[in-house]
């Protein structure tokens, strides 16, 4: 389970369009590794708890509803 945070947008052919309401997700850590398709460079992420992590691009991803 997970939730996006203020700081996330839609990108559509490599162009920032504009930014996404929160949403939340429900699924396997293990599901969503078995279906990445492409992976980024990583880069130092994390305010509180600094990590080191490439953006993902998952096949089959689906967020299952808003948050406020």
């Amino acid at each position: 389970t997970g939730m996006t945070r203020d700081g996330s947008y839609r990108i559509e052919n490599g162009v920032v369009t504009g930014p996404v309401v929160d949403m939340r997700w429900n699924d396997s850590v293990l599901r969503v590794l078995d279906n990445v398709r492409a992976s980024g460079t990583p880069t130092a992420t994390g305010e509180f708890f600094p990590m080191v992590m490439p953006a993902l691009k998952v096949d089959g991803f689906n967020f299952t509803s808003l948050s406020n």
